[in-house]
């Protein structure tokens, strides 16, 4: 699998980096099995799934406790709309072509909107750290909900993304105006230590309370 024979140098990558290898090596390979999801028939369409939602988790670098939910949103891939999108396409193109006419279809940039664009791998561990269970309460994940009884204030991970990404966009469009040269690599160096100033607080707050409470 493309995900293994990388898994030496992948993780040096942003998250952004590692969500385009995704689309770029793993995403094709589902594009045949998407269109069995159009059909009525459950059996192999959740097996279809599972595989996609783990190859994105383990290109990416997400632990498997993250929600379905919230691998569709950050892949922006959903093997049901696009089977259907993949058939629609192929009765346009039929019908074009009885027709005898060319189909012109414009193309958007898929950064529009991506949640992993401007992503660095600090946040990806940061978002890995509310999928653990909390060490002072059986049973509770360590959501940003639940820290906030610990007094901790995090962001939850959608809210998370999508500030980095927004404030990442507007200080290159910002740069641009002024001429100046956009320098990813810097900025997301810049968030990526915004990120673990988070996990240094979770790690300050809640572990080393397993340390004082006992002893009390």
């Amino acid at each position: 699998m493309q995900a293994e024979a990388l898994s030496r140098v992948l993780f040096r990558f942003s998250a952004g980096y590692r969500k385009d290898l995704w689309r770029l090596l793993v995403r094709p390979l589902f594009e045949l099995p998407a269109l069995l999801c159009v059909e009525e028939a459950k059996s192999n369409i959740e097996a279809v799934k599972r595989s996609c939602r783990k190859s994105f988790k383990r290109m990416v670098g997400l632990v498997p406790k993250i929600s379905n939910e919230l691998v569709e949103l950050f892949s922006g891939y959903n093997l049901r709309e696009r089977g259907m999108k993949l058939w629609r396409d192929s009765e346009e193109k039929w019908c074009a072509r009885r027709q005898r006419f060319v189909l012109f279809r414009q193309v958007l940039s898929q950064k529009e909107g991506d949640l992993f664009a401007y992503t660095p791998a600090e946040a990806i561990t940061l978002i890995n750290q509310y999928a653990r269970l909390c060490p002072l309460c059986d049973g509770n994940i360590m959501s940003p909900t639940h820290l906030r009884t610990h007094d901790v204030l995090a962001p939850t991970p959608v809210d998370l993304l999508k500030w980095i990404n927004g404030e990442v966009r507007w200080h290159k469009r910002h740069l641009k105006k002024l001429g100046l040269v956009f320098r990813r690599t810097a900025a997301l160096k810049y968030y990526g230590t915004l990120c673990k100033s988070v996990i240094n607080q979770i790690n300050t707050i809640v572990y080393r309370r397993i340390e004082i409470e006992p002893n009390q």
